[in-house]
C-alpha cells in the first residue's frame, strides 16, 4: 500500500532540523509563513490537504493520546502587546488563524512571569516571541521614513522635517545600540502585562518600554545556563548585528548630511518658492527653478538612503527577535521538542544561525533547492544573511503548500 500524502495549506516551506546542546538532543520544525492578504493566499492542489492550524492541532492532539508524556514548545510571531483582531467569522490570513490557535491556547501567569502548559492543548507550551514592540515601533519608523515626500515637496519646510524624522528616529536607535552595546542594566519589572484582544501599546509609559528594553538584552547577553550557547549568541550580537547597526549609524549621518546641504543651499531663499529664483542650470545657462536633473538626483540619492534605513532596521529588529527564540530555544533544558510558526525571513535566521553556529543539520524539509542537504551545509556555513538562504528554501514558485509526507510523525 502506498504511503499517505500530508499536504499541509499555510507555510511556504517546512524544515525540521536537529542537534545536541551539551548531551541534550533537540529539534525544531520550522514553518515559513507569507504574510498574504486572504485574497491572494494559495493552497494545496490535493483535496486531502489540511490548512496548517488544523493539522498542528490534529497533531498534538494525537501525540497526547499516544505519548502524554511528550512535551512540544511552540514559538509563533506574536508580541505580548500587540494584538490580532481577526473576526472569528472569517478565516483571514494563515497567520491568524494560527494565532487564533496561539490566543486560545496561551497560558501565562503575568505575575511570575511563567509560560505553564496550555489547559487545552495539554502537551504544549505557547510562547510568543516577538518582542520587537519593546525594542523598535518598527512600523512606526517604516511609516515615518516613508512619509519623507521629497518628490512631491522639494522645498526648504519638507527638508526640514525629514531632516528631523530622520535625526529623532537616528537618536532612538542610537539609544537602543548604547543599551546592546555599552550597558548592562537588568532593572527590576513588577508587572509584566501580555493582551490578547486590545492594544495597550499607547497606554504605557515610555519608561516601561525602556526597562523591558533593558532587561530583555540583558536576558539575551548574560542570561544562561549553558555557557557555550551564551558565547555563541554573544558571537552573534556582536558580529552580525553590530554590523547592521553600524550600517544604520552610517547611513544616517550620511542622509543627515545631504539634507543639511538642501537645507544650507535652501535658506537664503527663505520666503520665496524656489521655481521663483533664478538659478544656475547644468548646461550653464540660467532659468527660474532648481535644475531638473539634480532635483531628480537629490530626490533619489536621499530617497535611497531612507529605503536602506528602513530596511537595516527591519534586519535589526528581526534579528533580536530572533535571538530572544534561540535563546530560549537553545538555553532551556525543558525545550526539546519545538515548532516555530514565523515569516520566512525568520526562518531563515533560524536555520542560518542554528546550522552555522551551533552545528545542527537538517534531517527533513519539504523543499531544498536541488534535494541536496550536504551542499545545503556549505552554503549555510558561508552565508552571511538570511537572504542568502532564499534561493535554497524559498520554492521558484510562490505556493503556500508543504509536503510533509517525509517528516518523521508528530513533530517528534
Amino acid at each position: 500500500m502506498s504511503q499517505k500524502k500530508i499536504f499541509v495549506n499555510g507555510p511556504l516551506n517546512v524544515v525540521r532540523l536537529s542537534g545536541k546542546v551539551g548531551n541534550l538532543e533537540k529539534s525544531i520544525y520550522v514553518f515559513f509563513d507569507i504574510h498574504l492578504h486572504p485574497a491572494s493566499q494559495t493552497k494545496c492542489s490535493d483535496i486531502r490537504s489540511e490548512d496548517v492550524a488544523k493539522f498542528v492541532v490534529d497533531s498534538f492532539d494525537l501525540s497526547n493520546e499516544k505519548n502524554p508524556k511528550l512535551i512540544y514548545d511552540f514559538f509563533f510571531e506574536r508580541g505580548p502587546l500587540r494584538p490580532y483582531l481577526l473576526n472569528p467569522k472569517y478565516k483571514g490570513k494563515y497567520l491568524y488563524q494560527m494565532s487564533e490557535l496561539f490566543i486560545k491556547s496561551f497560558d501565562i501567569d503575568t505575575e511570575k512571569k511563567i509560560v505553564h502548559k496550555s489547559s487545552i492543548v495539554p502537551n504544549v507550551r505557547f510562547h510568543y516571541v516577538d518582542i520587537r514592540d519593546y525594542a523598535i515601533d518598527m512600523f512606526g519608523i517604516q511609516n515615518a521614513l516613508n512619509s519623507h515626500q521629497l518628490y512631491a515637496h522639494y522645498n526648504l519646510e519638507n527638508f526640514k522635517r525629514t531632516h528631523n524624522i530622520v535625526a529623532n528616529i537616528g537618536n532612538d536607535m542610537y539609544e537602543l545600540e548604547n543599551i546592546i552595546y555599552r550597558g548592562n542594566e537588568n532593572p527590576k519589572i513588577d508587572k509584566m502585562f501580555f493582551s490578547s484582544y486590545v492594544d495597550i501599546r499607547h497606554e504605557l509609559p515610555k519608561e516601561y518600554f525602556d526597562d523591558q528594553t533593558k532587561k530583555m538584552m540583558y536576558k539575551i547577553k548574560n542570561s544562561y545556563e549553558n555557557k557555550d550557547v551564551k558565547e555563541k549568541i554573544n558571537k552573534i550580537i556582536n558580529t552580525e548585528l553590530k554590523e547592521r547597526f553600524a550600517r544604520y549609524l552610517s547611513v544616517t549621518n550620511q542622509c543627515l548630511d545631504k539634507l543639511e546641504k538642501l537645507i544650507d543651499e535652501h535658506t537664503k531663499f527663505s520666503g520665496y518658492q524656489t521655481d521663483d529664483i533664478l538659478l544656475q542650470q547644468e548646461d550653464g545657462t540660467y532659468a527660474y527653478g532648481v535644475p531638473f536633473m539634480q532635483k531628480e538626483i537629490n530626490t533619489f540619492q536621499i530617497g535611497t538612503d531612507i529605503n536602506i534605513l528602513i530596511d537595516t532596521m527591519w534586519e535589526i529588529s528581526c534579528t533580536i527577535m530572533d535571538l530572544y527564540l534561540l535563546r530560549r530555544f537553545l538555553d532551556k533544558k525543558y525545550v526539546t521538542n519545538a515548532l516555530s510558526y514565523t515569516g520566512a525571513y525568520h526562518s531563515d535566521n533560524y536555520i542560518l544561525f542554528l546550522v552555522k553556529y551551533f552545528g545542527f543539520s537538517i534531517t527533513n524539509y519539504s523543499y531544498l533547492k536541488d534535494d541536496n542537504i550536504k551542499k545545503a551545509h556549505e552554503i549555510i556555513k558561508k552565508a552571511h544573511k538570511p537572504e542568502d538562504l532564499y534561493i535554497l528554501f524559498w520554492p521558484p514558485v510562490l505556493l503556500q503548500c508543504s509536503n510533509m509526507t517525509n517528516f518523521p510523525p508528530l513533530f517528534t
